[in-house]
């Protein structure tokens, strides 16, 4: 994942501002942070200090530099303005990672000895940093070549390497953008689609389209294992989209047949990177083809579709199953193309809960062909279906406000979505108490001190969490 690719010792680092990212509380109490990280108090508040340092680094357009702050009571404050995004940007674009496939993507120089002496390392730790990087790169199929002394370049499957690049550069807010008359040349095939199309939409295509014109001049998607570049799409016309950007590769030094692969290549990432919208997908014009039932892919997928509902006992509606297909065809076939290089783009931050629903969903046979990370994504608008709120009632012997006092601290530490209820015919899932335990229901039941520290609390976290997985199984 794009974590790993940072430096190791930022990636300590980026797991607290994840975590501080994830707590929807404004003050944090640090043992928390520490628990969270599986660190010690020391460690933590050493790491908190270093990310403090790191934010007076970063851009003042960030609105990074009063985000986090010490209380004199020891505890950490953010404030609204603090996003883990500009983290992960600012680790990324000083990772030495970066720097090397960015020399390789603009055919730069990369001397091994030159960057041990500009990061005051001896030059066995930059080899070995080096080596590192190759053996990351290579579990996404990927492998560094050497060209000549000192110029290496990636070697993989082109469509690997151009959604790599997309990837990474996706992650940093990229710098390089098309000309003006490109960029009004890109609206305009946008505007003559029969529905209305996202910005965000636009501005991925426009930076796939960068990195094609760049690499089609010496790797063109010729080059491609696969010269199988098919796919139908209601959305885009092939003839349309083909007729608009011809034009464009024409100013290139390029023969007719790279223009004819790179347009095809341009024409399927547009038509699998993005996922539609239940109004988009049954929109006049918008639908797919009605042979898509016909397809390999849409079986697997049915099979998947209805292990969902059985497992989960999911209630999809017709549109939604509508939608699951439309998506989860798109997202068949762009894992066709790309592999394994997909995984690259995700951070942790972005897959909230997707521990509990591989824990759930066991045994999940189709990786190779649907990475469960991949069918998280698509089924995460129906995740409420998927998984159900734990119902909890608290009591305490010192009333109301000491019952909403351990509410709150319940719910700073823990990840599970909780629901809390003041009645036993609410039928709670669990109850906590430090007294009362009511004969004629069967519920769970945990006990805490009337005036609980925070030890207890954790360790009483750990068991709900129990709990709830055990309920959405």
């Amino acid at each position: 994942m794009i974590e790993k690719f940072i430096d190791k010792e930022d990636q300590e680092k980026y797991e607290l501002v994840t975590i501080i990212q994830q707590y929807p509380e404004n003050e944090i109490d640090l043992s928390l942070l520490a628990y969270e990280l599986g660190k010690s108090h020391k460690k933590t508040y050493e790491l908190l200090e270093t990310i403090m340092f790191d934010m007076k680094e970063l851009s003042k357009e960030e609105g990074l530099s009063e985000s986090l702050s010490i209380s004199l009571d020891g505890k950490l404050v953010k404030n609204i303005r603090f996003n883990s995004y500009s983290f992960i940007k600012y680790y990324l674009m000083t990772s030495l990672n970066y720097e090397w496939v960015m020399a390789m993507y603009h055919e730069k120089e990369i001397s091994l000895e030159w960057w041990a002496i500009k990061k005051n390392m001896s030059t066995s730790t930059i080899y070995r940093k080096w080596n590192e990087m190759k053996r990351f790169l290579s579990q996404y199929d990927i492998q560094v070549r050497k060209i000549k002394h000192n110029y290496f370049e990636l070697k993989a499957d082109e469509a690997v390497i151009r959604h790599f690049y997309y990837g990474l550069l996706y992650k940093v807010n990229h710098s390089m953008v098309l000309d003006d008359s490109k960029k009004n040349s890109v609206r305009r095939y946008f505007d003559k689609l029969p529905a209305d199309v996202h910005h965000n939409t636009i501005n991925n295509f426009e930076l796939m389209l960068v990195i094609s014109l760049k690499r089609a001049k010496t790797h063109s998607m010729l080059t491609h294992s696969d010269k199988n570049l098919i796919i139908t799409s209601r959305l885009h016309s092939n003839v349309m989209f083909k007729e608009h950007y011809r034009e464009l590769f024409k100013k290139y030094p390029l023969s007719s047949e790279v223009i004819e692969q790179e347009l095809s290549f341009l024409y399927y990432f547009i038509s699998v990177e993005n996922t539609y919208d239940i109004k988009t997908i049954i929109s006049k014009g918008s639908y797919f083809a009605p042979t898509l039932t016909e397809d390999e892919n849409f079986k697997l997928l049915n099979k998947i579709i209805f292990e969902l509902h059985m497992l989960f006992n999911i209630k999809i509606t017709p549109e939604e199953y509508f939608y699951l297909v439309v998506n989860g065809y798109m997202m068949l076939r762009r894992q066709q193309l790309f592999g394994k290089v997909l995984q690259f783009g995700l951070n942790i931050e972005e897959l909230p809960d997707f521990d509990k629903f591989k824990l759930t969903y066991d045994g999940y046979q189709y990786e190779e062909s649907f990475p469960i990370r991949q069918l998280y994504i698509l089924i995460f608008p129906f995740i409420n279906k998927v998984f159900h709120d734990l119902k909890m009632l608290v009591n305490n012997r010192f009333g109301d406000g000491n019952i909403a006092n351990i509410s709150q601290r319940i719910n700073a530490i823990s990840r599970i979505p909780i629901v809390f209820v003041k009645h036993l015919n609410e039928r709670p899932d669990v109850l906590i108490t430090d007294s009362y335990t009511p004969d004629d229901y069967d519920i769970p039941t945990f006990f805490l001190s009337p005036l609980p520290n925070d030890s207890e609390i954790i360790s009483l976290v750990k068991e709900l969490e129990r709990i709830y997985r055990k309920i959405n199984l």
